[in-house]
Formats: structure tokens, C-alpha cells, sequence
């Protein structure tokens, strides 16, 4: 493109005008001239006046498009703005929403006015009311919409939460008044809600029905929970009164079932043997009229010797009268006044204080009369007891703990006790009734499982009393030691006798017997295990008092399956297999049952010695030296004494038989024993040694000789090596 050279100033010089150009005149007809002119300035104007309206249609068409722009920037601004202000009115909830709606009321109008402010045209203005105004209209309206529904639903979730608090609230064993005033509650409530809704009185009623039953099916099941056997008749009785509905049956129904069938069945084998364990209970289940205030200690008594009565006759007892308030023992004292039956003034009778009761004659007051002593009771004396021979006391001067006994529990008695109970709770239902009895037999079983433990312990007790060096020598003496005493009268009556008997003569004990019995019991044989549990350990005056305790807690051990030892079991069959043991004397089932103990025991000493287990040559030999031994003569026993020459045979009395004897006559005996006394005192600086550690050197010597030298285990002090300078422990 050409380009035009810029000058920042002119450059064009004035023309010379003193030369004028010559004029042209046209000649015109003045009159032409006018009328021309005329019509030419009227023509003008004419164009002119059109011009200028068209000009002004067209700038008042541009105002109005200009105000409608501005006006629908302002509402869109408004919409904008209010829309946001109505999504935050409408996420209040509750009172917030109704509380809130003042305040979103003015804001919309704020908003509206706001951006109307913004317009400065009139016009505009005018026509951003029409559109702002319905919109501002539409937005208050859907707020009160929100705050009247908002409105309704917090006053129903006030009602509805008044409702589940008095449910949920609605506890077992609550007091009376207060669980009555919690259904008045919901009943009130419902029947508020029901106003609120308008329902009409049909449906009031279904509406306030509902809930009622929810809170009854509330505390059924709350009682269900630990109390299920009281759940179940509450059910039973609100079906009756059609206090629950039926979405509320089914559940409770099924709930109840469930712990009913678990819990309850618990509960009912619990009281069903708590009414023949608790005194109270048993008397009660006797005829007792009243039994509160029962003394505990003679409760435990007098129940301990009905139940021995009862199973000695096979009669059931019956309690005329138990224990009595101060004014029923006035009202008996005035009738004696008046020539009726014996009874002591108020305040003096032992039946006041919880001390007595009175059976009904027959055999079972005749067994009670004639064991009382046994039992810790006592019956009327002088002229009294010819009066009333009925009554039974407390002996205030026996100081036995007498108390009820799992073994004497009357077990029949008590499954009928609970199936009886188990059909009234659930009538035709023999799953349940059976599980009860199941439970109830379970009960039954760990109750005697803990009484066997619980004797298997004081027998411990009593054996370990006796196998001190200085004995007591009667049952007096055993008793008058408090741990003795409490073992002693925790006993069966039974297992008190065979102990009075052995300590009114003292049997020695055939070592021999022992053996076979703890042979029989550690046999790989199920057969002489059986055997073994048939043996009457109770009553064999052939075992010492510590072997005989030893043997009544392990035959209880055998029957839970127990003591099976498979080191003397395979012993046993080695000495079968090498011909050591001949097939007669397999057979022999007093030998062989022998043999096994003594295996058992040379095995358990040989391990302690030398800390293994001794090869197939060495039990070879055990098994020969058994054998033979058990052919010689027994050693001789002076039966009115614990003594074996100068040996306690307490002390000795987990010794093997075989090993106690040892083919030593009783004057080789002594010399060990005196020989083991002097290298210890030696060693201990004239401190003797012990009865178990006497035994412990004799014990030791004896396997040198039997197996050799070379103990893993180095001798106690006295033994024929050279001792050690820190003597043994006991």
C-alpha cells in the first residue's frame, strides 16, 4: 500500500486570490424563484419531520431493549442469590426449621430489594417487580411449607421419642408405681399423636393398642433375659387379657422360647436342687409350715439327717412345725395353758430362734431320734421328752460342721421335682421337659463330682494327720486337731466309721494286698480296672489307714477314667513275651494284678534314680525279682502296733512291699536302719534323719544292689557311697 509521508505541521501556503475567477449569473423568473423555493423548503420539512420520528422510534426501541437486559441480569442475580438462601432454609430440620423461617422470610425480601435497588431505570424497575414479586412469593411460600411439615415432624419425633424412652425404661422388678406410670405415659402419648393426626376413635384405639402392647412385649423380654420361667406366664396371661398385638406375639413368642430353653431350663434344674440343698427349701418341700430364720448350722444338720433317714427307711419325712414367731409361740403356750400339747413360754422355745423343728412319727422321727449324736442334734429330756417326742434341736455342744451332702441328695425326687415344674411352665412340651431333666441331671452330677473331690481332699487331710510321727490314736484325738476336726464332719457317715475303726484298732496292713489293688488299678487291663472298682476299699481291714486312703481317693480317680499306666502296661508285656511271667501266672488274677504294682512302682523308683527309663534287660531282672520275692514268706507284723520291728509302717507305707521286705530278715532291718541313722547323723553333725529320709537311703541302697552302680541321681547321705557334704531336703 502507498504510503503518505506524515508532516507533524502543514505545509500548504495561502493562494494568491487578487485574481478572481469571472462569475457566471443565471437569469430566473422571480415568480419561478419563490415558488420553487417554497416547495423545496416544504419538501424539507416534510423529510425532515419523518427523519426525526423515525429517529426517535428508534432510540426509544433501543431504551426498552436495554431495560429488559438489565432487568433479566437482576432477576437471574436474584434467583441465584435466593436459591442458595432456600437450600440452606430448607436442610434446617426440626424447631430449627420453624424458628428459622422469620428470619428466611426477610431475606428473601432482602435479596428481592437488593438487586431492584440495582436498577436505575424506573422502567426496568417496573418491570423487575412483575417477575421479582412472584419469585419472592413462590419462595415464602415454600418456605412455610417446609416449616409447617418440619413442625409436624418434630412434634411427632417428640411424641415418639416420649414413647420409646418410657419403653425402653420399663425394667423387671421395677417398683409397681413406677412401671405403671411408664405405661401411662405411652398411652397419653399415643393418644396426643393419635389427636394430632385426627384419626377418628376406631383408629385411635388400634393406634393407642399398638403401642401399649410394644411397651408390654418390651418388658416381657426384658424379663426373658434372666428370668425367663416369669416371662413365660407374663406371656401367657397378657395373651389372655389380648394386651399384645399381633406383629409383637410372634416375636415375644420366640424370644421368650429361645431363653426359656436355655436359661430357663438352667433355672429350673438350679431350683429344683436348690429346694433339696437349701434348708429352707427342704424343709419347706417337707411340710414345714414356716421356715424363715432358719439357724444355718442346724439347717445343714437336721436336713444332713432327714436325707440319711429317708434313704436308711425309704421313707419320706414330714415336718409338723418348724420355725415360729414370738406371737405364734404365745398362741401355742396359751393353748398348753389351756390343757393342749406341750409347748415352752414365748421367748424360750428353740423353735423361735430358728433351732428346731418337729417331725411327724414313723420311721423316719425313729431314725432321727436314734442317730441324733451322729448329726449334731439332740431330742427333749427329763419329763419333757415324754411329752414330745417329735421335737428335734440343735446339740449346742456338738461342735461337728454337720452339713448337707451332694451323695445323700434325693435324686429321683428331684428330676420329678423339675419336670413337674417344666410341664407347668410349658405345658405339652417334652423337648423342653426334656432338656430340663437333662440339666437338671447335670446339676445333680457336678454337684457329687465336687463332693468326691471335696472328700478326696479331707481324706488327704486325715491320712496326712495320721502319717505324722506322733499320731493321734482315737477319734477323739483326730477331731481335736481344727483341720482334722473340719475334714472329719465333712465326711459320709459311711467314710467317718471306717475311720473310727481304724482308729479303734489300727490295722498294720498287708503290703501285699495294697499291691495287688494298686495293680489292678494301674493295669493296661479294662477288665482288671473294672475289678478294681467293685473292690469294697471302704470296708478291707487288710490295708494300713494310709494305704486305705490312698486307695478310696484312687479308685474315684479309675472311675473318671484316670491312673492308667502304660510304662507298667508295657513292662508287662515284656515279661510276657521273654516267658518271665508264665502264662498261668498271667492268668492268675490275684498275681498279676500284683506283679503290675510292683513293675509300677520299681519303674517310677528306678526313673527317680537314674532319670530314664530302664531298658528291656533291666526289667527283665525287676520282673525275676518281683517274682521271686513274692513267693517268700511275708515279714512279721505285731498287729497291735504301726511298728515292723523298729520300722513305722506309716511312714513306709508307699514303699512296695517287695522292696520293704527285700528277703532281709527284721534283724537285717534293724542293722540298715541303725547303720543309715549313724552315716547321716555323721554327715549332719548328729542331727538324725527323718523317717521318709531313712526310708529314701534304705530306698536307694536297695536299687545298687539290684541294678549296679552308676546312679544319675546321687544317693542321699548314708548310702553306701560316699556321702555328700550338703545333706538332702525332706
Amino acid at each position: 500500500m502507498a504510503q503518505v509521508p506524515y508532516q507533524p505541521f502543514p505545509d500548504v501556503t495561502p493562494e494568491d486570490r487578487t485574481t478572481y475567477a469571472p462569475q457566471l449569473n443565471v437569469r430566473v423568473d422571480p415568480n419561478a424563484f419563490g415558488a420553487n423555493i417554497g416547495r423545496a423548503v416544504e419538501g424539507l420539512g416534510a423529510g425532515l419531520e419523518r427523519a426525526s420520528g423515525e429517529l426517535f422510534n428508534r432510540a426509544l426501541a433501543m431504551q426498552q431493549l436495554r431495560n429488559e437486559q438489565d432487568k433479566t441480569n437482576a432477576i437471574s442475580s436474584m434467583e441465584l442469590e435466593a436459591g442458595k438462601r432456600e437450600v440452606d432454609y430448607n436442610s434446617l430440620r426440626g424447631k430449627n426449621a420453624v424458628e428459622g423461617y422469620e428470619q428466611y422470610q426477610n431475606d428473601v425480601q432482602a435479596i428481592r430489594q437488593k438487586w431492584r435497588d440495582s436498577l436505575t431505570n424506573p422502567a426496568a424497575q417496573r418491570m423487575y417487580d412483575a417477575e421479582g414479586l412472584a419469585i419472592q412469593r413462590r419462595l415464602i411460600l415454600s418456605g412455610a411449607s417446609h416449616a409447617a411439615t418440619q413442625n409436624w415432624d418434630a412434634s411427632r419425633l417428640a411424641d415418639q421419642a416420649r414413647i420409646d424412652s418410657a419403653i425402653s425404661t420399663l425394667r423387671y422388678g421395677m417398683n409397681p408405681n413406677d412401671q405403671k406410670g411408664q405405661f401411662d405415659t405411652v398411652e397419653a402419648t399415643a393418644n396426643k399423636m393419635a389427636d394430632d393426626m385426627g384419626m377418628d376413635a376406631d383408629a385411635r384405639a388400634s393406634f393407642v393398642w399398638k403401642w401399649k402392647s410394644a411397651a408390654k412385649a418390651h418388658l416381657i423380654e426384658d424379663v426373658a433375659r434372666n428370668h425367663p420361667i416369669e416371662a413365660k406366664q407374663m406371656l401367657l396371661d397378657s395373651l389372655d387379657k389380648r394386651e399384645l398385638h399381633s406383629q409383637d406375639i410372634d416375636k415375644v413368642w420366640s424370644f421368650v422360647d429361645g431363653h426359656l430353653n436355655t436359661t430357663g431350663s438352667q433355672t429350673i434344674a438350679r431350683r429344683a436342687l436348690d429346694t433339696y440343698k437349701d434348708p429352707e427349701g427342704f424343709l419347706a418341700a417337707r411340710g414345714a409350715p414356716r421356715t424363715q430364720g432358719l439357724d444355718p448350722v442346724f439347717g445343714q444338720r437336721i436336713v444332713a439327717a432327714i436325707q440319711a433317714a429317708e434313704q436308711a427307711t425309704g421313707e419320706k419325712a414330714v415336718v409338723r412345725s418348724g420355725t415360729r414367731t414370738s406371737e405364734e409361740q404365745e398362741v401355742l403356750y396359751e393353748r398348753h395353758l389351756r390343757g393342749g400339747p406341750l409347748a415352752a413360754p414365748p421367748g424360750t422355745s428353740r423353735h423361735e430362734f430358728g433351732q428346731a423343728v418337729d417331725l411327724a412319727p414313723g420311721p423316719v422321727l425313729d431314725w432321727v431320734r436314734a442317730h441324733v449324736g451322729q448329726y449334731g442334734l439332740g431330742i427333749l429330756t427329763g419329763p419333757r421328752s415324754k411329752f414330745d417326742t417329735v421335737h428335734i434341736q440343735l446339740d449346742r455342744d456338738n461342735k461337728g460342721p454337720i452339713k448337707v451332702r451332694a451323695d445323700m441328695l434325693p435324686e429321683r425326687e428331684i428330676l420329678a421335682s423339675a419336670g413337674a415344674e417344666a410341664d407347668r411352665v410349658a405345658p405339652n412340651d417334652d423337648a423342653f421337659k426334656e432338656r430340663v431333666q437333662l440339666a437338671t441331671q447335670a446339676r445333680i452330677n457336678k454337684e457329687r463330682a465336687l463332693q468326691r473331690d471335696e472328700d478326696n481332699q479331707n481324706v488327704s487331710t486325715i491320712q496326712d494327720i495320721l502319717n505324722r510321727p506322733d499320731p493321734p490314736r482315737t477319734t477323739e484325738d483326730l477331731v481335736a486337731i481344727p483341720e482334722a476336726r473340719q475334714a472329719y464332719f465333712s465326711l459320709s457317715p459311711i467314710t467317718q466309721r471306717a475311720i473310727d475303726r481304724r482308729l479303734a484298732a489300727p490295722p498294720p496292713g498287708d503290703p501285699a494286698e495294697f499291691q495287688r489293688l494298686w495293680g489292678m488299678a494301674h493295669s493296661g487291663d479294662d477288665q482288671d480296672r473294672q475289678d478294681f472298682l467293685k473292690e469294697d476299699i471302704q470296708n478291707n481291714r487288710n490295708l494300713s489307714t494310709a494305704h486305705w486312703a490312698q486307695l478310696v481317693k484312687l479308685q474315684d480317680t479309675v472311675r473318671k477314667g484316670g491312673e492308667r499306666d502304660v510304662k507298667a502296661s508295657g513292662a508287662m508285656s515284656i515279661l510276657r513275651q521273654e516267658g518271665i511271667m508264665t502264662e498261668d501266672q498271667w492268668q492268675d488274677k490275684q498275681l498279676r494284678p500284683m506283679v503290675t504294682g510292683a513293675i509300677s512302682n520299681a519303674i517310677a523308683e528306678y526313673e527317680k534314680n537314674y532319670a530314664k527309663y530302664p531298658d528291656r534287660d533291666t526289667i527283665k531282672k525287676m520282673g525275676q525279682y518281683i517274682l521271686k520275692e513274692q513267693a517268700a514268706v511275708p515279714p512279721p507284723y505285731d498287729s497291735s502296733k504301726w511298728q515292723y520291728g523298729n520300722f513305722d509302717l506309716r511312714n513306709l507305707g508307699n514303699l512296695p512291699w517287695w522292696l520293704m521286705h527285700g528277703g532281709q530278715s527284721v534283724t537285717d532291718l534293724e542293722k540298715s536302719r541303725e547303720k543309715i541313722i549313724k552315716q547321716w547323723s555323721a554327715v549332719n553333725k548328729g542331727v538324725p534323719p527323718t523317717e521318709e529320709q531313712i526310708r529314701q537311703v534304705y530306698n536307694a541302697n536297695l536299687f545298687k544292689d539290684l541294678f549296679g552302680k552308676g546312679m544319675a541321681k546321687k544317693p542321699p547321705p548314708g548310702a553306701e557311697e560316699e556321702a555328700p557334704k550338703v545333706p538332702m531336703s525332706r
